[in-house]
């Protein structure tokens, strides 16, 4: 439980900071960050699914993150770290 509350707080209280700027220049990596994080990763931690899988999962959004900073310097270097700390504590 204490892993999908996490990653719920990442997308409630960070991810959602950087949605709507994100949105407005790449729609598609919006909603793929969203999908990902919101609906694949927290339904793979609801089912006990592998942690390789988790992980890879993990690996992915933050790699679309480092996306994000390209397109958005500003908030990307600080939404990645949050992320991060987020995702993986």
């Amino acid at each position: 439980q204490t892993a999908f509350n996490l990653v719920s707080e990442a997308y409630l209280d960070n991810y959602e900071f950087i949605e709507g700027p994100l949105g407005e220049i790449d729609h598609e990596l919006m909603i793929k960050i969203e999908t990902d994080m919101r609906e694949d990763l927290r339904n793979m931690i609801q089912t006990n699914a592998p942690v390789p899988q988790v992980d890879a999962q993990i690996d992915m959004i933050l790699a679309d993150m480092s996306e994000v900073r390209k397109v958005i310097p500003e908030f990307g270097t600080i939404a990645a770290l949050i992320l991060a700390v987020a995702i993986i504590s």
